[in-house]
């Protein structure tokens, strides 16, 4: 899994990050190969309810991954429940 919260360059444009100016540039390991990325410390995540501050990003400067991945930056944060298909976040305490 991500160990922080990933996205692509047109994800990140598209919510308003300037990560090649607020980021520093990097290499990320994926299980596709090295990636170019720039490293950032996001503002605010909110999923749902859930709302984090000061959150470790990395922008892959091109087309992966597909989704926002929250990795363990975020995850690390939250108490996570399984039941069936259903994962549940809950900020803890």
């Amino acid at each position: 899994g991500a160990t922080l919260v990933s996205m692509n360059k047109h994800q990140a444009k598209r919510i308003g990050l300037d990560y090649k100016l607020e980021g520093r540039s990097g290499v990320a390991y994926t299980a596709s190969g090295e990636d170019k990325v720039y490293l950032l410390i996001l503002k605010k995540v909110k999923v749902g309810d859930i709302e984090m501050r000061d959150v470790a990003a990395a922008v892959h400067d091109g087309d992966h991954p597909d989704v926002i991945l929250l990795g363990n930056a975020f995850l690390s944060r939250v108490d996570m429940n399984r039941e069936g298909r259903v994962l549940e976040l809950e900020k803890k305490q």
